[in-house]
């Protein structure tokens, strides 16, 4: 019997940063160049990586974006953690390693602090070719969307579809 080994993606820190830079990279501003990606939506949006059919209720069906049955048939997806949508703790270790190696920088205004990739972060990214990162493009991609709804307006959204997962 092969013995392969598994891997959960969020106990991976390597893992857990390409998935964030990929989220910074697509996502850190709207089609017009508006800056839109602070720590609150970072972590908004991981949340709904990690969780893709939480995502699909979200979106409202508004959207081509479908589950896959992967995604779904574990007790981690029947049971999403909605304390990683109001604690950013873990998000902020992770932006802040990837601070540290100089993959993104932040930027502040009167309004907030807002996260961009760097040219370093954006050479990791294109690197990024297994099917895992490619999945998670697709999901980032779906999330575009959400780019302008406020914070609060997401977390009770996705509140309120967590009860219906």
């Amino acid at each position: 019997m092969l013995n392969l080994p598994f891997l959960f993606p969020e106990s991976d820190i390597n893992l857990r940063l390409a998935r964030l830079l990929i989220l910074i990279d697509k996502l850190s501003r709207t089609k017009r160049g508006k800056l839109v990606l602070n720590l609150g939506k970072i972590a908004i949006f991981d949340f709904l990586v990690r969780y893709p059919q939480v995502l699909y209720y979200t979106l409202d069906n508004n959207f081509s974006f479908t589950v896959r049955e992967y995604e779904i048939g574990n007790i981690d997806s029947q049971y999403p953690e909605v304390a990683l949508v109001f604690n950013y703790k873990e998000t902020d270790i992770v932006l802040k390693v990837l601070l540290a190696y100089g993959f993104i920088e932040v930027i502040k205004n009167q309004k907030d602090i807002y996260y961009i990739i760097t040219e370093s972060g954006q050479k990791i990214v294109e690197e990024l070719d297994s099917d895992y990162f490619f999945r998670v493009r697709e999901i980032v991609e779906a999330i575009r969307p959400l780019q302008k709804e406020n914070e609060s307006e997401l977390r009770m959204s996705i509140k309120h579809n967590i009860k219906g997962v």
